[in-house]
């Protein structure tokens, strides 16, 4: 994965649905998520236990987490608290809830 990361390095791609992953899993993305800043982490199928965002905002850039619902799977709000209530400061959760997302896809209303 890290060499086609490394070989489009303007392309930016999103490694969907890690938060159904423990630290045990979400640890081998670690090497490469640093490595890589084209990577990003998406939070969707967030059953991940407490604790685990706080601790993998430890350990990647926090740029580099996009959060994601999987609505209507999964219930919005309970995703949504996976997040608000993470042991993480504001700053990193309007990262990870809009500003990352806001950068990798700009958007211009057009009125």
């Amino acid at each position: 994965m890290q060499s086609i990361l490394s070989d489009y390095p303007d392309i930016k791609f999103i490694f969907a649905h890690l938060g159904g992953c423990n630290k045990n899993l979400l640890s081998r993305f670690l090497d490469v998520t640093n490595d890589c800043p084209n990577l990003f982490l998406d939070l969707c199928v967030s059953v991940i236990l407490r604790n685990t965002l706080a601790w993998l905002v430890e350990r990647v850039p926090v740029e580099q987490i996009l959060y994601g619902s999987d609505h209507p799977i999964n219930e919005f709000s309970f995703q949504l608290g996976r997040v608000l209530y993470a042991d993480i400061d504001d700053s990193t959760k309007q990262n990870i809830l809009w500003d990352n997302a806001a950068r990798l896809f700009p958007y211009k209303a057009v009125l």
